[in-house]
């Protein structure tokens, strides 16, 4: 199974009010915006905010709706420059429903013996981490629970965004523990 970390584009939104890992349900207002530099603003399909949170364009909202159903929950945003101006609709951002323990912990380091935390509940983890694809199953899309940051996909979804034309995207290779059903330190 390969898996690859999901980077979007190497663009940055910033978000003006405190967030959670919990995800941005808790009180969403669709008149909540994020910021983007405007002399570096460009179409996008992917994001990540300065908290972490991705940001979709409603395209590829459309498209990930139909490939992976159910795996995220959308909530529409305004993009405008820090001062109100040059508002921008059309983009959501995303609450990733799937959330898999799945770190395979005899073979990453945790620097802080296996205890979540932080307001995002993470464990303070030594590249690399190694992912244990066991409890992942069937599973295309989703976080690592203890790992917030990454968006998780498989090399399917992967190749199907990829043959959706959809601008600019970044993957990483992640590395998995199990190698002809042994474990393994790649």
């Amino acid at each position: 199974m390969k898996l690859f970390e999901w980077l979007g584009e190497e663009y940055i939104l910033e978000f003006p009010w405190e967030v959670w890992e919990c995800g941005p349900a808790a009180g969403w207002n669709e008149s909540l915006t994020a910021f983007y530099d405007p002399g570096r603003f460009r179409k996008f399909d992917l994001a990540l905010g300065d908290n972490d949170w991705p940001v979709f364009s409603e395209r590829l909202r459309r498209f990930l709706e139909k490939e992976v159903p159910g795996c995220i929950r959308f909530f529409p945003i305004l993009l405008s420059h820090s001062d109100g101006s040059g508002e921008i609709s059309g983009y959501c951002v995303g609450e990733l429903l799937k959330v898999v323990d799945c770190i395979d912990r005899s073979q990453t380091i945790s620097t802080n013996n296996w205890v979540l935390a932080g307001r995002n509940q993470s464990f303070q983890l030594q590249a690399p981490i190694i992912l244990d694809p066991k409890p992942i199953g069937e599973e295309r899309l989703f976080r690592v629970k203890g790992y917030s940051r990454p968006i998780v996909v498989t090399d399917d979804l992967k190749k199907a965004v990829q043959a959706g034309s959809f601008r600019r995207q970044i993957y990483t290779p992640m590395q998995t523990s199990i190698i002809a059903g042994k474990a393994k330190r790649p």
